[in-house]
This record gives structure tokens, sequence and C-alpha cells, in this order.
């Protein structure tokens, strides 16, 4: 039985006239996702708004606020100049660089603990051999389109696994951001750290098998939004109060400089106060 288009929760009144999704595509993005993601019929399936760049602000210490530990995510992007919507759902959580690292050391910990006892290592999660460590996530990822009605492109990973790409802290500036498919530098799409140019490379992203999403590789970004798809998830965000990012941390005095001010804390990257310079 085919899902109907979700409710989307989290949008104060008024504030659904700036959502970017269309009702059509969310309903082909609805009967595409795993049954984990989808409601009990016959309750209505819905998502909750995580971060919206014309609500909230472009900020990508925001969406990063919003998409963090969310578990199964969508984000919707809209390029400048264009009238076509598109994106990638996420089967696993977002993490950030410090939360995979110590997940990767869990798993190499858990490994010699089994090989010193002789119980080889079954049991222990490992990473695709054929995903780049730049990458993360699972096999259940898909990009979409709203172009011809609206098109879905699964994961191949028997090409490799490269689904998840994200880098909230890095040495190097230009690696920090968001994206999915591809190989670093050369992605299905890509959001960079000031939410302002994406990118997608190529002629075909072989992760998902898909033609380029946009007519040019490179371009600026209009909007992006990123909902949570998970029921008990979408139940508890519903429940909660609403926060703002003022609320969060000490980023309040640096809500424009958001994601500088995430890089010195991290102790990578220390910056003066003078203006950046045009790209």
């Amino acid at each position: 039985m085919a899902c109907p288009a979700p409710r989307l929760l989290g949008f104060a009144p008024g504030e659904e006239v700036h959502c970017i999704l269309p009702e059509s595509l969310s309903a082909t993005i609805a009967n595409a996702l795993p049954s984990s993601c989808r409601s009990v019929a016959p309750q209505e399936p819905q998502w909750h708004l995580l971060y919206s760049s014309q609500i909230h602000g472009r900020s990508f210490q925001k969406l990063v606020q919003g998409l963090v530990d969310k578990g199964p995510t969508l984000i919707v992007i809209k390029a400048q100049d264009s009238a076509n919507v598109f994106g990638g759902f996420s089967v696993d959580s977002w993490r950030t660089v410090a939360a995979r690292e110590k997940q990767d050391k869990s798993r190499s910990a858990a490994a010699r603990r089994a090989a010193r006892e002789g119980h080889g290592t079954q049991g222990v999660t490992h990473r695709p051999v054929n995903q780049n460590k730049a990458f993360f996530g699972g096999e259940g990822c898909f990009l979409f389109t709203d172009k011809d009605g609206g098109v879905i492109y699964r994961a191949k990973p028997s090409v490799n696994s490269n689904f998840m790409y994200f880098f909230d802290s890095h040495p190097l500036s230009d690696k920090i951001g968001i994206g999915m498919g591809g190989e670093p530098g050369h992605f299905g799409w890509f959001l960079d750290r000031w939410l302002e140019r994406g990118a997608c490379h190529g002629v075909r992203c072989a992760t998902f098998g898909n033609p380029r999403l946009t007519d040019a590789e490179e371009w600026q970004i209009d909007v992006v939004e990123a909902y949570a798809v998970l029921p008990n998830i979408v139940e508890a965000l519903s429940k909660a109060p609403q926060a703002t990012v003022e609320d969060e941390s000490c980023l309040k005095k640096h809500t424009n400089d958001a994601d500088k001010v995430l890089l010195q804390l991290s102790g990578f990257h220390t910056f003066d106060c003078q203006e950046r310079p045009e790209c």
C-alpha cells in the first residue's frame, strides 16, 4: 500500500510558506524509506523539520545542531537559478568527527580484545572495505530529485560504500562541509561550510548511479532544509519545547561566525577579525 505525502511538523504558524519540499516528491520519498522509518498504518506519516536556511538563517553550525544524532534524516536542497529540488536520505545518524573517531577507537579495541580472547572478529562491526575513510553510513542511503515527477537513486555498494560525508571540523578548512556519494572532492552532492556554495561533480555519481543532480557542477545554494523521519524521533521532537541555537552554547554571541567558533574551540584553527575575502 502506497504511503501518502507526510505531514510536516516543526513549522511555526505561517512558516510553511518557506517549505521547498514538493508534496509529490515527499510522497515519492516516503514510499522509498525503509520500514523502520514508516508510520504504522493507519497512522498518518509525519516528518519533523530540523533546519531551514530560510527560517533559521544560513548557518552551517545550525544545520549541524539540527542534524546530529537525529537518526535517519533527509537533506533537501535547492540551488539558485534552478526550479529543481534534490537531496539525500541518510539511513544512519549524522555524527560529528569526534563521535566517529570515538566509535572507530571502540571498534579497534573490540577487535583487539576479540583477537586476544581467540574469538576472532565475529560480532565486531567493520567499515566496508570499499568505503573511503572520509565517509560513513549504510547502504540504505539514497539520493533523490523532483525531476521527472520524483526519482530515487539507491546505493550501489558493489561499486563503493561512500554514502555520507560530514566534517564539522578539519585542519583543512575546505574539507569542512556535508555531502553524499562519490569521493572526497568529487561528490554526488556537497554543501560547503558557509552554506553558500554547493557542488555535484561529474556526469554521474558512482555511489548511487545517478546522473548529475544539477545542470552545473558548482552552484550557489538557495535553500537547505533537513527533516527527521524516524517515528519515535519525530514524536519526541513534536513533544519537546522549541529550543534555539542561542540556548545551546557560547555560540550565542557568534551566530554569524558559528563555524569559525567551532574550529577555534576544537583547536584546529584560529581566525582574525577581518572580513573574509570573497572567493
